[in-house]
């Protein structure tokens, strides 16, 4: 049984919605998100079997207990694995679009699109 931490009134895959989380190392970075609680918890058995909540949250910019942990060894390298992957998935798409699309700018948007995607992209430890 997996434990896992709920975290409602967010902003994620819908406005207003749920996601679950899980600090085991097999499901690091993994999440289940619903329009609900329920339906997170619901899409959470389904794709991973039964659980049990340890932990609430409501809104945005919380933090969980276990957030407040230090991150051990084998946490930060997986971390730092799916920014990897994450960030050459990224420059990968930016890559097959061009350079008007990327440059067009949308008076109703705060940030032209290309800016937006650069920006977590183009971010680089030092040598």
């Amino acid at each position: 049984m997996r434990e896992v931490y709920v975290e409602s009134g967010v902003g994620a895959g819908f406005d207003d919605g749920a996601v679950i989380w899980c600090f085991d190392p097999d499901l690091w970075g993994h999440v289940a998100q619903g329009r609900s609680v329920d339906a997170a918890l619901r899409t959470w058995f389904d794709e991973h079997g039964p659980y049990r909540v340890v932990e609430a949250i409501e809104g945005d910019e919380q933090a969980f207990a276990r957030d407040l942990v230090p991150a051990a060894g084998e946490e930060v390298a997986r971390t730092l694995a799916i920014l990897r992957t994450q960030r050459e998935r990224s420059l990968a798409l930016l890559g097959a679009l061009s350079p008007s699309l990327l440059d067009r700018d949308d008076p109703a948007r705060e940030m032209p699109h290309g800016t937006l995607a650069h920006h977590p992209t183009d971010t680089r430890r030092p040598a």
